[in-house]
């Protein structure tokens, strides 16, 4: 009963949007060279952020059960996104060599940003502007291949 009210407060939804916030930018922290205590930082905070979205699954699951927490897509895709950064983090510490850089976990991770489109207009309205120029953004790729194609 107190996951079910904790979970469906609308705080707890904002308290979210600004823990994927925070999580994006501390996967833009990492960079080339990067000190081994940064590194160890960086990792520690991957592995909270991984915790805060694991639990998030499992309060939701509390709340609405399984079945009706696998009845809205963005569940579903943290689930996703949840159980491929779990072996992640994992394999980040027991492995000896420096895997910070695991990109394709990354990207997968980043997608959760896709999330607060539906919140934010401003961004809904970029991304709506992207999608309606993606065929006139082809035809000048097109143009600009045949004329590389022509003169090299």
């Amino acid at each position: 009963l107190l996951c079910y009210h904790v979970v469906l407060h609308p705080l707890f939804d904002a308290a979210m949007m600004v823990v994927i916030v925070a999580n994006i930018i501390f996967m833009f922290l990492v960079h080339e060279g990067q000190s081994k205590s940064w590194s160890d930082m960086l990792s520690a905070a991957n592995v909270a952020f991984t915790a805060i979205f694991t639990l998030e699954v499992i309060m939701k699951w509390i709340a609405v059960g399984v079945p009706g927490y696998f009845r809205d897509g963005w569940n579903a895709f943290d689930f996703v996104v949840v159980c491929v950064s779990i072996p992640g983090v994992v394999v980040d510490y027991a492995s000896t060599t420096d895997l910070t850089m695991m990109p394709l976990i990354r990207v997968l991770r980043i997608t959760r940003v896709f999330r607060l489109i539906p919140r934010a207009k401003g961004l809904r309205a970029l991304l709506q502007t992207l999608v309606w120029s993606l065929p006139a953004l082809i035809n000048v790729g097109s143009v600009l291949f045949l004329f590389m194609f022509i003169y090299a």
